[in-house]
């Protein structure tokens, strides 16, 4: 099933249970919401609920006469989507968003700027951590690939594995097939002569990929790597996956990456859509030594 042939499975329930009534595109005045239009309305038109493009503004009175445009040649593509617009007040477009989208929303959320001094304090990372529904980030190079292949998380400490496995499950069930998940874990490259083994973790992952394994097929890996963006990358092209589950942590230290450097590079690398996990407060997991 791709974005453009998706078939209807029905809404799906995400975090607490609460069931997706629409899929929120925001619409930003660069119009990146034209790249996320394909992949907003396949997932409304296979989930039954209507996609809702969003416009911020500080003008009580303004729209956004492209905006107007591009809903209507959605309506004329899909004529079977309800499609509807909504211009928001607000001098402040984060805000504006957060205050806006319903806990029952699906939110698709294009950027540009995923690298680790553009993307912090921006639109985006500010939706990320104040937006209180799932969210899909697609980034630069984010293509228009299958939305039931495989799913890949992201299974670290730093990441919050708990929340973004759970999420994952959520995911993988939206579209009522029997999706395969992936937990891969990054570990760092042995030094010269060393041979290094992971019981600890191979241990936690197994348990992990059992308590979860049933609406999805769920595995485990260990990758060598000391750079976990290109290793998970590289593993979800391989897998023709077409979603990355990453937990996103605030940073508040001096030298803070906002969502974290590994889920930035994920957004701004992946051809995948990523999804954004909160996580404030996670479990560690075993150290690799």
């Amino acid at each position: 099933m791709t974005a453009e042939n998706s078939a209807r499975v029905g809404a799906p329930a995400f975090e607490d249970g609460r069931v997706v009534t629409h899929v929120v595109l925001p619409a930003a005045a660069t119009h990146l919401h034209e790249r996320g239009a394909p992949y907003a309305s396949a997932l409304a038109e296979a989930w039954g609920v209507p996609l809702r493009l969003v416009h911020v503004s500080d003008s009580v009175s303004a729209s956004d006469p492209h905006l107007t445009a591009v809903v209507d040649n959605l309506r004329h593509r899909r004529p079977g989507l309800v499609i509807e617009s909504a211009n928001v007040y607000g001098d402040d477009v984060a805000t504006a968003l957060a205050e806006y989208i319903e806990p029952h929303a699906f939110v698709v959320m294009t950027t540009e700027h995923a690298d680790e001094w553009r993307f912090k304090d921006s639109v985006a990372e500010a939706v990320v951590h104040h937006v209180g529904a799932p969210l899909l980030l697609l980034g630069p190079n984010a293509s228009d690939v299958s939305l039931t292949g495989e799913i890949v998380v992201g299974v670290d400490g730093s990441y919050g594995a708990h929340g973004a496995v759970e999420s994952a499950m959520r995911l993988a069930q939206a579209f009522g097939v029997r999706t395969r998940v992936w937990l891969v874990r990054i570990v760092p490259m042995p030094g010269p002569g060393e041979t290094v083994h992971h019981p600890e973790i191979s241990d936690y992952l197994q348990r992990l990929a059992e308590e979860n394994d049933g609406p999805a097929d769920v595995r485990w890996e260990i990758i060598q790597s000391n750079n976990p963006v290109d290793a998970l990358v590289d593993f979800a092209r391989r897998r023709k996956a077409s979603f990355i589950v990453a937990g996103a942590r605030s940073r508040t230290d001096a030298t803070r990456t906002s969502m974290g450097s590994v889920t930035m590079g994920l957004v701004h690398a992946a051809a995948q859509a990523v999804m954004p996990v909160n996580a404030p407060e996670v479990d560690q997991l075993p150290n690799e030594t």
